[in-house]
């Protein structure tokens, strides 16, 4: 079973219902938590399957973690903008843990050096989420050991 198959499974496995939707050139994905808990992707302005797992792996978060907010609050209020800056960040975190574990990321080093390209293909990540990991591990204070043929 691919990753995708399994990321699909275990959503199946959540009774979590999947819908392909266009929303706007600027909207991927979103999670519905009302009667029924949902996810809808906009299948068509997913480029790869890497980002599609990223995509449902953060959606599936926003349920499991409660981190969800009104759609509504997508308006441009100071306070709305807050919130949903507030629970996205703390999703994409929650993602980042899930996805990239620090451990994972050490084995990717020492495995395929430091050049942030090699680590996403390694661990079959995005670029920008590779990235998006080590700066949320750095900012938290995680430090990397550098293989001995990297200095």
């Amino acid at each position: 079973m691919t990753e995708l198959e399994h990321v699909y499974q275990s959503i199946h496995d959540k009774n979590i219902a999947v819908y392909n939707l266009h929303f706007s050139p600027t909207i991927k994905s979103m999670c519905v938590c009302a009667a029924e808990e949902s996810i809808i992707l906009d299948k068509n302005a997913i480029e790869t399957q890497k980002e599609e797992i990223e995509i449902i792996t953060h959606e599936i978060t926003h349920i499991e973690t409660g981190n969800t907010y009104c759609v509504t609050s997508t308006s441009n209020t100071r306070l709305a903008r807050a919130n949903r800056n507030f629970y996205e960040a703390k999703t994409e975190r929650a993602t980042i843990r899930k996805l990239l574990p620090p451990e994972k990321l050490q084995r990717a080093i020492f495995n395929v050096g430091c050049e942030y390209r090699r680590i996403a293909d390694y661990c079959n990540r995005t670029l920008d989420f590779v990235k998006k990991a080590f700066n949320y591990y750095e900012t938290i204070g995680i430090q990397f050991e550098l293989p001995e043929y990297s200095y």
